[in-house]
């Protein structure tokens, strides 16, 4: 037989909690780590009543849990309790009745006491609790959100997932594979260039295609993800967003302006004509007054003008219709072209065009180059003040041909340098009148430059100029040989095509 002294000292020096209670509550014993984890020494706790340990909010539950005791002889589950800074705590408890007139902890008194073997698993329920507002939050959104191992295996799919894969509410995803809800091309495209991106840096974000059980295809904006777990193994999440109404509103609005825009420029070319006509004087003398009216009115004729000739240009670009016709030609002469078309422009406001150009042959459509060139220094030229001066060069990287367009003007406000490439988007909102612009002009640049693989952006301080940037990939550079020249009518074709 063991020594009273024997167990207690066991007890003490035991890492679990353990404590001792009679049937009202009272505790009789508390040892070392079970008073650790409430921040009290043994002393303090023993003889006080549990509920001064148990939050308010649940010290309710205290005579159920005692009458379990007394009537089972034991009982197991999770209790809150509050330590000493006010903390609240869970503890997972598996409880024995003990019934013995000798109790071995040295209690000579005739009292039925439980003993408590309990752990604290406030984190382990916490992180339950978490894991499963996460699991609910995930079940209730309407995106699709998928895990997969490193293999690719899928190992979640979500509610609105398996809705969109035709897969029943309990489907099967044993034996899915990420590439297996895509066409051919999508999935190629996850396995050479999101995942290999979402593995490098985190995250790949990009619009690709899903593909139903039943082979149907819809086109979805996709975020992968890549994470490690707590033992170190790769895994990778999804999170796809159906934009079919999306494209088919795109579609719809494109069709409406592409049809307004056809019907409206034929007679206002009508009118143009006219106007024309009669401010030439080729139908007569006008007075004065009636002339100045006549100039206005072919002014904003040509405004409008330039703005349907934009949008019919922009949407053909961003649909796919006016694909890019690239062919060898020559940096130099495209940026000499370029500077020339926007020279009666520049002197008329009085601008200085300052040109450093380089001799460097590139694969590329010459048209839309002087297209996005042109567009950047009518810009600069509207911005700066008689007497200023616009720069042209290109820079050539080690990845990248950089073109820039700098100017003397007045620089664009942080909070604008991202949204001025998007669509009649302005600095100042008389500017469209005051300049002549139609808001365009920048998108069709970023739109030009993407096609080509490259990108645009602006670095400018209010007062300061502003500097736009356009790149091309520098493996679009080819050999410069004799034949790698713009083809003749570059400037006419710019000429045809209006800047903003």
């Amino acid at each position: 037989m063991y020594s009273e002294d024997f167990y207690r000292e066991l007890m003490e020096n035991s890492f679990g909690l353990i404590c001792c209670h009679d049937l009202e509550g009272r505790l009789l014993l508390v040892n070392r780590a079970a008073a650790d984890s409430l921040g009290y020494s043994p002393e303090e706790m023993t003889g006080r009543m549990m509920d001064e340990f148990i939050p308010e909010g649940t010290r309710h539950r205290l005579p159920g849990y005692l009458s379990k005791i007394e009537k089972k002889g034991h009982h197991e589950g999770l209790f809150n309790v509050c330590t000493r800074q006010g903390e609240d705590r869970i503890l997972q408890f598996r409880t024995k009745l003990l019934r013995d007139h000798n109790y071995a902890l040295g209690h000579a008194i005739d009292v039925t006491a439980r003993s408590s073997a309990v752990r604290d698993v406030t984190e382990q329920k916490q992180s339950h609790d978490h894991q499963a507002r996460l699991t609910a939050t995930l079940e209730a959104t309407t995106d699709l959100v998928s895990i997969a191992d490193e293999s690719g295996q899928l190992t979640y799919l979500n509610r609105a997932g398996r809705e969109l894969m035709g897969l029943s509410a309990g489907g099967d995803i044993r034996g899915l594979r990420l590439e297996d809800m895509r066409p051919a091309a999508a999935a190629m495209m996850l396995l050479e260039r999101a995942i290999p991106a979402a593995r490098d840096s985190g995250a790949w974000s990009g619009e690709t295609v899903l593909r139903t059980y039943d082979g149907r295809e819809f086109p979805v904006s996709e975020v992968v993800l890549a994470h490690h777990s707590d033992s170190g193994e790769l895994f990778y999440s999804t999170v796809a967003r159906d934009i079919r109404e999306r494209h088919e509103l795109e579609r719809l609005k494109n069709e409406f302006i592409s049809t307004v825009s056809h019907e409206l420029r034929t007679p206002l070319t009508s009118i143009r004509g006219a106007l024309g006509l009669m401010i030439s004087g080729s139908i007569g003398a006008m007075p004065q007054p009636g002339q100045r009216m006549l100039e206005i009115a072919v002014d904003n004729t040509d405004r409008l003008v330039r703005l349907i000739n934009d949008i019919l240009d922009i949407e053909r670009m961003e649909s796919g219709r006016a694909t890019l016709t690239p062919r060898p030609c020559e940096l130099g002469a495209i940026m000499k072209d370029s500077l020339e078309v926007m020279r009666p422009m520049a002197e008329k406001a009085g601008v200085e065009l300052v040109l450093s150009s380089a001799r460097v042959a590139v694969f590329a459509d010459p048209d839309r180059l002087v297209q996005a060139f042109t567009n950047l220094l009518s810009n600069a030229i509207k911005f700066t003040p008689s007497g200023g001066r616009v720069f042209f060069s290109v820079e050539d990287r080690s990845q990248e041909l950089c073109f820039c367009v700098r100017d003397e003007g007045r620089g664009i406000p942080a909070e604008k340098l991202e949204t001025i490439f998007d669509r009649f988007q302005q600095v100042n909102a008389t500017d469209a009148r005051e300049k002549g612009g139609t808001g365009l002009g920048l998108a069709i640049c970023r739109t030009i430059a993407e096609q080509h693989g490259g990108r645009i952006w602006v670095e400018s301080r209010v007062g300061s100029g502003s500097s736009f940037y356009l790149t091309l990939p520098r493996d679009k550079a080819v050999p410069l040989a004799a034949g790698n020249v713009p083809e003749k009518g570059i400037a006419r074709a710019a000429k045809a095509n209006p800047v903003n």
